[in-house]
């Protein structure tokens, strides 16, 4: 029942974007960048990607604007991309 309902399906889909978005910057971003990036969230024609910090988001921030006109050619969707800084307890699930 519940692989049915629309819960699941947009769980299916969210993990299907994270996938996705990961093998585009694999392939564009230097490793220690790419593992900076603990979420990518794709939303109403906007890319967000969320850092592990703020010297890792000033430098996708950086590397970002080289890569847009791809990503835009990748999904065509996204038009706009926002850079934020997710603290490792938001990422780990911990109460602040």
């Amino acid at each position: 029942m519940l692989s049915s309902s629309g819960l699941a399906q947009a769980a299916r889909k969210f993990a299907g974007q994270q996938r996705d978005w990961r093998d585009f910057f694999a392939e564009r971003l230097e490793p220690g960048l790419l593992e900076a990036i603990v979420q990518y969230v794709e939303r109403d024609g906007t890319l967000t990607l969320h850092a592990s910090s703020a010297s890792w988001a000033a430098r996708l921030r950086f590397a970002l604007p080289a890569l847009t006109d791809e990503a835009k050619a990748f999904r065509p969707a996204v038009k706009k991309f926002v850079v934020k800084i997710q603290p490792v307890a938001a990422s780990t699930g911990a109460r602040t």
